[in-house]
């Protein structure tokens, strides 16, 4: 039985990189924090070492891991989204989505951890790795989607090109567009 759910700011998108490298080209608050907590200096520009991205997605993994395990870490406090509903007890079975979901469960990121000018693949390992020390099972759910709300929605969207056609390019780049509710269809 689904017991609860929840929400946090943690995800790949938190640290944003020249696609490729190292090289920091942006970060949110949370990101900001999770590099705080481990001792990792970020700043626009910054290249940073594979061992320093690692131990900001050890950071972010074990605050989701302290908050799975029934017992919230103040980070997981700071980072959750909205009223963190606490249950004291352990969860038997977690799901993921978003792009890191998709890496978690994709299996060992390899060798280009970082082309996704991101650092999910680092997250997804990290979660992984502490998932299967805590034998804390996961499911792969049936639709794990590529973006979560939170991903898709505190980031500005690029559009690659290589999966959808525009017949008229000029039409990009659209901006500040509000949304309509249409209501019941």
């Amino acid at each position: 039985d689904l017991k609860r759910t929840f929400c946090f700011h943690i995800g790949g998108r938190l640290i944003r990189f020249v696609p490729d490298t190292a090289r920091v080209t942006g970060f949110t608050w949370a990101g900001q924090v999770a590099a705080s907590r481990a001792g990792v200096d970020l700043q626009a520009g910054k290249t940073l070492s594979s061992d320093h991205i690692s131990k900001i997605a050890g950071v972010l993994a074990d605050a989701l891991l302290s908050f799975i395990a029934g017992q919230p870490d103040d980070l997981a406090r700071k980072l959750a989204i909205g009223n963190m509903a606490v249950s004291r007890e352990r969860a038997d079975l977690v799901t993921f989505s978003g792009g890191v979901g998709g890496l978690f469960y994709q299996g060992r990121s390899g060798e280009k951890l970082l082309r996704f000018g991101d650092f999910g693949p680092f997250l997804a390992d990290a979660l992984r790795l502490r998932m299967e020390k805590e034998e804390i099972a996961a499911a792969k759910p049936g639709e794990t989607i590529l973006a979560t709300v939170i991903g898709a929605g505190i980031h500005t969207v690029g559009i690659s090109g290589s999966t959808i056609y525009l017949s008229h390019p000029s039409d990009l780049p659209v901006r500040d567009i509000p949304v309509v509710s249409l209501g019941d269809t």
